[in-house]
């Protein structure tokens, strides 16, 4: 697997458990050491059954987001995925809680810069992490949702495979 923008933490090999024979990264993260700093220095032929992008896109211009995807994409393994996972802008906060965020990427943006890259869109949702609005929440988070177009889950991701668009 390839995690991108994982970071010197590198978390999500610590919640997979992923031995670093079959772990690697891309990050230009000073602070820590990656396989790879960007997704240019990654060989060609070289690919992976899982590629990662989770919360990082945001931190990219539209045009750094674009360029990364295409790039990315290129290293999908045939019958391996390309997930991204980004803040979603849509959410009161979630977005706009961190001044390094550069670009609001919605889901379908999202779907799109898989297809860009070449890639089918398999999979694209919202999630949260917390469970939703208490029952006597619910009537004000569902006004505040309908009057201001907020929506409360806080990460929207897609999922690319090879094969081309759908």
């Amino acid at each position: 697997m390839l995690d991108f923008g994982c970071g010197a933490q590198k978390p999500l090999q610590a919640a997979l458990g992923a031995d670093d024979n079959l772990y690697d990264t891309c990050d230009n993260d000073p602070s820590a050491t990656f396989t790879y700093a960007s997704p240019e220095e990654i060989p060609e032929g070289v690919t992976y059954d899982i590629i990662a992008a989770n919360q990082v896109f945001e931190h990219l211009t539209f045009e750094e987001g674009v360029h990364a995807a295409i790039a990315l994409a290129r290293h999908v393994a045939p019958g391996g995925i390309f997930q991204i996972g980004v803040p979603n802008p849509q959410h009161p906060t979630r977005q706009r809680c961190n001044p390094t965020h550069k670009t609001a990427w919605t889901y379908l943006n999202l779907c799109a810069l898989l297809e860009l890259g070449g890639l089918r869109v398999a999979h694209c949702a919202r999630c949260n992490k917390w469970p939703g609005p208490r029952w006597y929440e619910r009537p004000l988070v569902n006004m505040m949702s309908r009057v201001f177009r907020m929506d409360w889950c806080d990460t929207v991701y897609a999922v690319g495979t090879p094969g081309g668009p759908a």
